[in-house]
């Protein structure tokens, strides 16, 4: 009872989105009907991350290095998660839905967006779009260790919150709406032909690691990067201006980089405006009561001076 008390002390708003999600996963493949081959696999990842998670609650304030993986553990466990979307993403319905993405696609650009780019675009103006698209990897460990920096613990953890929130509903929405990008699901539509300099190419071979079949709609790269922007914009507004345009490119670059059709990208968006309208976490939220009882105080101290 000890050691459970003790998890429970500890225990961080984003820690119960994590273990959700596994579970969640591992409720899939148990009622899937189209099981991957790999579900064994896929469920001892699983179930070795929820005793992590477990185990980073309970043995968090044990040392310095232990507390900093619990605040910082979701950033290599995304990875490892979106790396089984090849084998995940039609767990439970054996269909792909690019065809209406195509269709919109074809109604906006005549064809595959990246067609549209390789006839439009200068190289110069594609490294651009290569750069803005590759700020995403820097873009979410940025935010979480600028909040670090600002208010720790208890901003971290709920910034930490909102950022895996939204990872988390892409990843759910990978398997409900199962979609490939246009390199996967149009023959002629290879992102390698589109021709850029160093940082393009620098983007095509990481696109080669990290690409999986599937997990496109909605752009998990365009939703979380407008949820950090913002998370930041309520730290620094000034500053929030050349971030928004940053992340603005961001959105463009994954559909001009020939990665997601237009509609994965404008999903990405409506998720995080979506949850930004939805409202900021409990933890973010001012205390009703707290500001009841700072208005009387304001309203004493006035009265006291007159």
């Amino acid at each position: 009872m000890d050691a459970v008390r003790r998890i429970f002390r500890a225990y961080r708003p984003y820690d119960s989105l994590t273990l959700g999600y596994l579970l969640i996963v591992l409720l899939f493949l148990a009622v899937s009907p189209h099981r991957p081959s790999t579900a064994n696999r896929i469920a001892g990842i699983h179930g070795a991350a929820i005793l992590g998670v477990l185990l980073l609650a309970y043995l968090g304030d044990r040392s310095r290095v232990l507390r900093w993986l619990h605040d910082f553990y979701p950033l290599p466990l995304f990875v490892t998660l979106f790396g089984e979307f090849t084998q995940l993403t039609k767990t439970l319905f054996p269909y792909w839905i690019e065809p209406l993405l195509i269709k919109f696609d074809a109604w906006l650009f005549g064809g595959a967006p990246q067609h549209w780019v390789m006839a439009n675009l200068s190289p110069a103006a594609v490294e651009f779009f290569a750069l803005a698209y590759c700020s995403y990897y820097l873009i979410v460990p940025g935010i979480l260790f600028y909040v670090y920096r600002k208010n720790y613990p208890h901003e971290l953890a709920a910034v930490a919150t909102r950022i895996c929130l939204a990872m988390y509903v892409c990843y759910l929405l990978f398997m409900l709406l199962p979609a490939r990008g246009p390199h996967h699901a149009l023959p002629d539509a290879d992102p390698r032909l589109i021709e850029g300099g160093f940082i393009t190419d620098l983007l095509h071979r990481l696109q080669d690691v990290e690409s999986v079949e599937g997990a496109a709609f909605p752009s998990s790269h365009v939703a979380v990067a407008w949820v950090a922007f913002f998370i930041f914009r309520r730290y620094n507004k000034k500053a929030s201006w050349p971030a928004g345009v940053l992340v603005g490119a961001l959105t463009l670059s994954v559909v001009a980089m020939g990665y997601h059709f237009s509609l994965d990208a404008l999903g990405g968006v409506a998720l995080a405006f979506g949850l930004e309208a939805a409202g900021r976490p409990p933890e973010l939220k001012p205390n009703p009561l707290r500001s009841h009882q700072c208005r009387n105080r304001l309203r004493s101290c006035r009265r006291q001076h007159l």
